[in-house]
């Protein structure tokens, strides 16, 4: 999960209010764009 971790931080870092990482076998950061729209990054998890 050290990728959406990377992701959530540079997000944050670029002054994007998200959601905090979030882990269910894929994690997920929610935010907004500017324009309101709901957007998620998604990483999925490698399945033996």
């Amino acid at each position: 999960m050290a990728d959406i971790r990377k992701a959530h931080a540079e997000l944050v870092e670029r002054g994007v209010v998200c959601s905090d990482v979030q882990v269910d076998n894929v994690g997920f950061v929610f935010f907004s764009d500017p324009d309101g729209d709901g957007r998620a990054v998604q990483q999925s998890s490698a399945r033996g």
